[in-house]
């Protein structure tokens, strides 16, 4: 008689009566078995031929800020941001599969650049968003302060690749670091 091999969710290696609870570090092993493939392409390539490495980190982290000097700088205009926004997904489109990391280092830094030119998108976008000028944030587009925007703050995340951006009421300050006269 052959032995019956157990299911998954079948509770024969378990005691009579016990059931299978879920490990706490289950969602963090799917949520690392998701990225793996995305963290261990730059080492991983088969398309880049040993010959030509491919993109260095480096070579892409100073195109990426490169763009932020010229699209992002101290004067922004709406223009300017819509440009910059096209010229970083085509950068990323064009440089980020070729990233090539020879060792784990590199393979880190790998991961630093495209986490830079993802924040890059989100300041972008942030930057759209804020349609006034006001201390160092210049925008040549809308010279003037928005009256709106006083007391609120600029939020911006990224969520599955989108970045998200809200602006919301400034959080109210403890006592201990208002400013004297009461402002905050």
């Amino acid at each position: 008689m052959a032995k019956r091999q157990p299911s998954s969710g079948s509770n024969t290696a378990r005691p009579h009566g016990a059931r299978e609870l879920p490990s706490p570090l289950q969602p963090t092993l799917i949520k690392s078995a998701r990225y793996s493939s995305r963290i261990t392409s730059p080492v991983s390539s088969s398309a880049i031929a040993p010959s030509s490495p491919g993109t260095s980190p480096l070579e892409f982290e100073c195109a990426v800020r490169q763009y932020c000097e010229r699209y992002v700088g101290v004067f922004k205009s709406a223009g300017k941001l819509r440009a910059g926004m096209r010229r970083l997904e085509s950068l990323k489109k064009q440089f980020l599969p070729n990233l090539y990391a020879e060792n784990p280092h590199y393979l880190m830094r790998c991961m630093e650049a495209k986490n830079i030119a993802d924040m890059a998108g989100v300041y972008m976008q942030a930057c759209m968003v804020r349609k006034e000028t006001r201390g160092f944030f210049n925008r040549a587009d809308f010279p003037e302060k928005g009256a709106n925007r006083n007391g609120k703050i600029t939020y911006q995340r990224l969520e599955n690749g989108v970045p998200i951006v809200e602006v919301r009421a400034a959080p109210k300050l403890k006592p201990q670091y208002a400013t004297k006269g009461g402002k905050n």
